[in-house]
């Protein structure tokens, strides 16, 4: 059965109820031949509700979760209002925020379906900042290999930048010592 009820409203232009939450309920209850299910009446749905609904769910996807908190800062949404309706933090508004416009490759990466998860998107702008060639051959190379960039991949990239920004560190005091 279903835990969970289904929202649904009173369409007065459609003369029918609308589901406000819990579409991908009704399709399962319908594929399992439920003839009844659970519902709530709500007569006011917003889009707060939906995403906070699928945040909970963990259904929604990066770009969805990007356009809805882009849209809020058009409307003149604080980023701190945000955060506050979501339940999150402001680091976590910002850190989405930096992918509403990410580098052309990270956001080819992203398009092309190579990398979809929020923390890979983000580690992947964040190390692009920092050596944008280096991180372009090293995401090629696992794209060659994999298809797919995972979140252990950004991680060794990054951890291959420090060691090469510390070797860079110790060969120029090594160069200025002996001159």
């Amino acid at each position: 059965g279903i835990q969970d009820p289904i929202s649904v409203r009173w369409s007065e232009r459609v003369q029918k109820w609308i589901i406000n939450k819990g579409h991908t309920r009704r399709k399962c209850a319908k594929a399992a031949g439920l003839t009844e299910v659970p519902i709530i009446i709500q007569d006011e749905s917003t889009d707060w509700n939906q995403v906070i609904e699928n945040l909970i769910r963990d259904v929604l996807s990066t770009k969805d979760m990007v356009a809805f908190i882009m849209r809020k800062k058009e409307q003149g949404i604080k980023q701190n209002e945000i955060a506050k309706r979501l339940s999150r933090d402001k680091s976590w508004i910002s850190k989405h925020m930096a992918l509403a416009n990410p580098p052309t490759f990270v956001q080819s990466i992203w398009d092309n379906g190579y990398a979809t998860d929020f923390t890979v998107l983000y580690g992947l702008t964040t190390v692009y900042k920092q050596d944008s060639i280096f991180v372009e051959e090293e995401v090629n190379k696992i794209i060659a290999k994999k298809k797919k960039i995972f979140e252990n991949d950004v991680k060794i990239i990054k951890k291959a930048l420090t060691s090469n920004k510390n070797k860079d560190k110790t060969e120029g005091e090594t160069e200025s010592q002996t001159k």
